[in-house]
């Protein structure tokens, strides 16, 4: 969800919906320099994921696929 803080900051405005698929158990974020936001994926995914700054989705980063013994 995209935010935009108008005159009043305490007043919440009704958010952007940015990403609202193709994620699967999303658990950190970060904005790069550009804009772009990487969303770090769990669960079947195992990866991060970059969007664009209007919500497209970019690129994945890792192989998808759950967790498991033995070595990475």
């Amino acid at each position: 969800l995209r935010y935009t803080v108008g005159a009043d900051p305490l007043a919440m405005p009704e958010p952007d919906v940015l990403v609202a698929a193709g994620l699967d158990d999303p658990t950190g974020l970060a904005i790069g320099a550009d804009g772009a936001i990487y969303v770090s994926d769990r669960g079947d995914s195992q990866q991060v994921k970059v969007f664009a700054a209007d919500g497209a989705l970019l690129r994945s980063i890792g192989k998808p696929g759950r967790s498991g013994l033995g070595p990475y």
